[in-house]
């Protein structure tokens, strides 16, 4: 073979690796390529123009409904992000459905397939079979700032490729429900936006639109990407695995940390170590102020996410101080056993207190970020009950009713049953770190 024919051949032999090489997820924003920062007249203009035809609009029913009913269905919205047809949208969008539509900019209808969903993120993968020859790029979000301008497309209220501009208002807002914080945005976000983008001024992705505040104007919330591109390769295969540490853990108090001499939101106290797990297999004590996992600084919110993205199986080291000394520990992460979902307990009914609540366990609580490990979570409230007007909220776990301890269901509803219409009722609870009494009055 000549010299002329080994070129070819080792040619072809490379170009076919090339071409059967596994495709990314996405496409990450490359620093090098971003426009002139300077806001021009048409810089939105330009912005929409480009990235729309990437977003669709997405219709969701729920098993046994159809498509010509139309009941059952929800709305919301979504995006590509890469050629091969994958997009991301909000679980809630489309959790429990069986047929899902995506509108593309050119007016077609596809038929897509749920790959996999995170809930505790707000996250799903779908996929529809046709090539995307527009798609988004996904940006680090960890480096957005405050005051930053951003765009976001949705169809809020149905009506899709909706443009709305605003800026970052906040970052690091608490979901209670989630692993990971929010960005905070005012562009404005209505029903129907849910798992739409929000673009930087590179078109970018940096968030997904995820919630809003029904008693604010201008106040919106958006899943960060970063979080995101954590989740893709594991949803990509179908289902999200969480590894955990088994421990609760709450913030440092202010003085505590002065003491111990750490900086502010710095450090997690171990509440409770969970018994045969990792944390208590490798020697960890209630009372231990974790500050660093895997070598890096964390906090009581940054130290459950990285946990649960830590790697089932990975041995990772945790440095701490116990009555201020330093100390250092290795431990085995485990797999967060999701598989047994809460079931919510009866419905308290509106003629006593106007609320219903969950029976805590200790690893429900470590879901739920609870601060402690056993009473009963204040799940739901009506506006107009009697517990919602004595100044309960949304995650007070209650402890006590008329000093009887009550930490189920029934033990609450042999207290209520042996009060009386005008009794006012003392109940201990607890919120975040604080212990409080609320009186509330039986109607």
């Amino acid at each position: 073979m000549t010299r002329l024919q080994w070129l070819c051949v080792a040619f072809c032999c490379f170009w076919s690796a090339l071409c059967s090489a596994e495709q990314p997820l996405w496409t990450e924003a490359a620093e090098l390529d971003a426009p002139d920062q300077v806001l021009r007249s048409d810089t939105f203009v330009e912005l929409s123009r480009r990235v729309s035809p990437a977003v669709v609009n997405i219709l969701a029913f729920e098993s046994g409904e159809s498509l010509l009913s139309g009941r059952g269905q929800r709305g919301g919205s979504g995006f590509f992000i890469n050629e091969q047809g994958f997009l991301l949208t909000n679980a809630h969008v489309v959790d429990g459905c069986d047929v899902i539509v995506v509108s593309t900019d050119d007016g077609e209808d596809h038929e897509a397939t749920l790959v996999a969903t995170d809930p505790p993120t707000d996250l799903a993968l779908l996929k529809v079979e046709r090539s995307s020859s527009v798609y988004v790029r996904l940006a680090d979000s960890d480096a957005v700032e405050v005051g930053e301008w951003v765009m976001a497309i949705g169809s809020p209220l149905g009506l899709d490729h909706t443009v709305t501009v605003g800026v970052i208002s906040a970052k690091g807002r608490e979901n209670p429900e989630s692993y990971a914080d929010f960005l905070q945005t005012d562009a404005s976000i209505n029903p129907g936006n849910s798992g739409g983008p929000l673009f930087n001024l590179q078109g970018d992705v940096i968030a997904i639109n995820t919630a809003i505040n029904p008693f604010g104007q201008g106040i919106s919330f958006a899943v960060p990407i970063n979080v995101a591109k954590a989740l893709l390769p594991m949803l990509a295969e179908g289902k999200v695995v969480r590894s955990w540490i088994g421990v609760m853990v709450q913030s440092v108090p202010k003085e505590l940390g002065k003491r111990l001499g750490l900086a502010a939101n710095h450090g997690a106290v171990v509440a409770s170590v969970l018994r045969h797990g990792p944390a208590d297999l490798a020697g960890l004590e209630a009372g231990d102020v974790i500050t660093h996992f895997d070598s890096e600084e964390v906090n009581e919110r940054s130290l459950r996410w990285k946990a649960s993205m830590g790697g089932v199986g990975r041995v990772v080291s945790v440095k701490l101080l116990r009555e201020g000394e330093p100390m250092s520990f290795e431990l085995t992460l485990q797999e967060l056993d999701t598989t047994d979902e809460p079931v919510p307990s009866p419905q308290i009914e509106e003629t006593t207190l106007g609320m219903k609540v969950l029976e805590l366990t200790a690893e429900l609580a470590f879901q739920l970020g609870a601060s402690v490990q056993q009473g009963l979570m204040v799940l739901e409230l009506d506006p107009g009950g009697e517990a919602a007007l004595a100044g309960m909220q949304l995650g007070d776990v209650i402890s006590q009713v008329q000093g009887e301890t009550v930490l189920t269901v029934e033990a609450l509803q042999r207290v209520l049953s042996g009060s009386r219409s005008g009794d006012i009722l003392s109940i201990r609870l607890t919120r975040g770190e604080s212990e409080l009494l609320v009186s509330v009055g039986i109607p």
